[in-house]
């Protein structure tokens, strides 16, 4: 996002959400007790961002594919499907992340790295069986039974960027909910060795970026179409051509935005814009699969 990093860690949520306008867009958000009044601030009103922009989705390829619909209400319920729960960025995951039964002295040798890994818990939990992960927020214990168990830790470099970037990295950090097609066995045993995935589509993992590109060296690049680089850039392309109410400098905002998010897209921004990759699978599996 926009040379900033990852700004948010995420493992979505699997129960359908009610999103009641009338008590604030963000409603749907349990905040941590962790959380500041600032942090809640920022997020409630990127949400709110994204709520009340008036857009005309339909007018750019792929906008209704990824979210369901083509206004601004689509993008609320496509985050609020996702994302569920806040955590500070000040907030040690570590201590709230608890296995009972099986190996648990493999969860303590991987528990930051799997707390600080998009959605990895998940796949932690799945490598833990028989045992079961669970994660504290707010004095009770939350299983992670799914990729969308909607958990979001906010970084730092969030409060640095403009309000429209805020909501488009929600947006991102929302689609690392999808395990699209399920997992494939051998990843959770890549898990288990204390090794990462070989698949990106579950979680919709990023990848290194290339010698040569602005990113060279960090997990900053999408090796796959419609992956979480790619929603934010419909998104932002959205704000620029089809947003009845952005101002000039929202929508120079929002072109920047978009052309590093398409850097970003190693099978090629116009390609998928096309057509040549396919539609986007939005959905999401629990299901191991063997090779």
């Amino acid at each position: 996002m926009i040379g900033i990093g990852m700004a948010l860690f995420l493992v979505a949520c699997q129960e359908e959400p009610v999103v009641r306008r009338g008590a604030g867009a963000a409603a749907f958000l349990e905040y941590d007790s962790e959380v500041s009044s600032d942090e809640r601030q920022m997020v409630d009103l990127a949400v709110a961002y994204l709520a009340e922009r008036a857009l005309e989705g339909g007018r750019v390829p792929w906008f209704k594919d990824l979210f369901g619909g083509g206004d601004s209400s689509a993008l609320l319920r496509f985050l609020a499907e996702r994302v569920r729960m806040v955590l500070s960025e000040k907030t040690e995951v570590d201590s709230r992340i608890r296995v009972t039964g099986g190996w648990q002295s493999r969860a303590e040798e991987q528990s930051g790295r799997g707390a600080t890994n998009l959605a990895s818990l998940w796949f932690l939990n799945e490598a833990l069986a028989p045992g079961v992960l669970r994660f504290e927020i707010n004095r009770r214990w939350v299983a992670f039974d799914s990729t969308r168990v909607g958990l979001v830790q906010l970084g730092p470099a969030l409060k640095r960027v403009p309000r429209l970037v805020q909501a488009g990295v929600l947006l991102h950090e929302a689609r690392h909910s999808d395990c699209t097609g399920g997992v494939w066995r051998s990843d959770i045993e890549r898990v288990k060795r204390g090794e990462d995935p070989e698949g990106v589509a579950c979680g919709h993992l990023h990848i290194l970026c290339p010698a040569g590109h602005d990113y060279e060296g960090l997990y900053a690049c999408d090796q796959e179409a419609w992956g979480a680089y790619a929603v934010n850039w419909i998104y932002f392309l959205a704000l620029k051509r089809a947003c009845r109410d952005c101002t000039f400098e929202e929508r120079s905002v929002a072109e920047l935005a978009a052309l590093d998010a398409a850097s970003r897209l190693l099978l090629g921004a116009q390609a998928m814009l096309g057509g040549s990759h396919g539609v986007p699978d939005m959905t999401s599996s629990t299901a191991v699969l063997e090779r």
